[in-house]
């Protein structure tokens, strides 16, 4: 599955990129809040909330149990370890000089660190050989494979996951349509935005200039659907059946296709800078219509 890398944007400073895990790690640190703002490419900006990709907690999970009791000392001495294990694991990186820290690093201190690994990260990986290259290429990849196998199943740290009661009626950003059977519904210039549609049945329907941007759709069926001229940016449409839909004037930017059908979908004008193709490409900047 394709890992975003997101900037973040706080008090009008911009750091990273940085992947989704570690977005998760600095939420769970306090080092950044729902109201700081991500982006995929340095120039358009969302808040943490309103990206859907890292949802706040659930006020309706039961609650933590007491702190007096035998379970409750347990369960947050094993919060206070992990927190611990984050925190010096953010700041176990060679190759880059350890910050002096007096206590607990500020907010800022500790992405102006990150910041710092990140781009000594890129500039080490540019001095290497394209043989080298690829063999790290290969590594993370596993690596990134067996992190999402362990982010997925450990303490309810999805990157992406549904928020909110399934409402098939239901018309906003952020919906919930998992699994809902919505054929030829109108939905033109509607406002779907993060939106949570996995397995949703949309064949036929009217999502004319429609606002799907971060909106998570693997599995949908979209089959004769219109989409011209959608604002789908960073969209999961992974596995999605698109075929004979039409996309034409879609912004499809650092969209995932993954597994996608399209097969006689119109693509006329489609903007994919940076998405994940159907074959698992990273289409270049500047691709219209075509993965270049």
């Amino acid at each position: 599955m394709t890992q975003f890398r997101w900037y973040v944007r706080r008090n009008g400073k911009a750091y990273g990129p940085y992947p989704g895990p570690q977005i998760e790690e600095y939420l769970l640190l306090g080092r950044l809040g729902h109201t700081d703002e991500i982006s995929l490419d340095g120039e358009h900006w969302i808040t943490i909330e309103a990206s859907g990709h890292f949802p706040p907690p659930d006020p309706a999970a039961p609650a933590a149990p007491e702190a007096d009791s035998e379970q409750g000392l347990w369960e947050a001495e094993r919060a206070r370890a992990r927190r611990r294990w984050l925190d010096e694991r953010l700041y176990d990186q060679p190759g880059v000089e350890a910050e002096r820290r007096a206590g607990e690093p500020s907010q800022f201190e500790a992405l102006r660190h990150d910041h710092q690994v990140t781009q000594e990260m890129i500039r080490a990986e540019r001095e290497r050989r394209p043989g080298l290259r690829m063999g790290i290429a290969a590594l993370v990849v596993v690596a990134a494979s067996a992190a999402g196998v362990w982010w997925g199943q450990g303490e309810g740290m999805l990157i992406v996951r549904p928020t909110g009661e399934v409402d098939c009626q239901a018309v906003g950003q952020g919906v919930n349509w998992s699994a809902c059977d919505k054929p030829h519904a109108r939905l033109g210039g509607a406002v779907l935005s993060s939106g949570r549609m996995a397995a949703v049945r949309l064949d036929g329907a009217d999502l004319t200039g429609a606002d799907l941007r971060y909106a998570h759709m693997p599995q949908a069926s979209l089959r004769a659907a219109s989409l011209e001229g959608a604002m789908l940016r960073a969209a999961d449409l992974s596995g999605a059946d698109l075929s004979g839909a039409d996309l034409s004037g879609a912004d499809l930017s650092y969209a995932v296709l993954t597994g996608a059908r399209l097969e006689g979908a119109r693509l006329d004008g489609v903007r994919l800078d940076k998405a994940s193709w159907t074959d698992g490409r990273l289409c270049a900047e500047g691709s219209v219509g075509t993965c270049r």
